[in-house]
């Protein structure tokens, strides 16, 4: 029993591959901008992903299903915002003390959310988007 797992994650998590599970056991990896067969254990499991404790909302999945992996508004922002503090640094000298400590808090709580916050969207897609 086969199901296609294609990733659309966009620039984020692209240098490493994510890991995919059928009922919290390891079964493939999709790559950045890849689509792969896997082979499910089951007519039918839960399927979810997980890359570097980031992992995704679960889905149920059946032989033959296609499943699109997408970041979440979470995951596409958080990057970005860290680099944007970050730069203050340099164009606030006075306050650079002051930003480091914040930006090093916001690093922390950052990591911390990802552990919490799902960073991926998995999506059974229609059967008419099946190839």
């Amino acid at each position: 029993m086969l199901i296609r797992v294609k990733r659309n994650t966009g620039w984020q998590g692209s240098g490493s591959n994510l890991n995919i599970y059928a009922n919290g056991e390891k079964i493939g990896t999709v790559f950045h901008k890849k689509e792969v067969e896997v082979e499910i254990p089951h007519e039918q499991v839960q399927l979810k992903v997980m890359q570097f404790g980031v992992r995704s909302n679960r889905v149920t999945v059946k032989d033959g299903d296609q499943v699109e992996v997408t970041s979440t508004l979470w995951t596409r922002w958080s990057l970005p915002v860290l680099i944007i503090l970050f730069s203050l640094r340099i164009l606030l000298p006075d306050t650079q003390q002051k930003l480091m400590n914040t930006s090093l808090l916001l690093i922390l709580l950052f990591t911390l959310l990802l552990l919490f916050v799902k960073g991926y969207e998995l999506t059974v897609l229609p059967a008419e988007e099946n190839r």
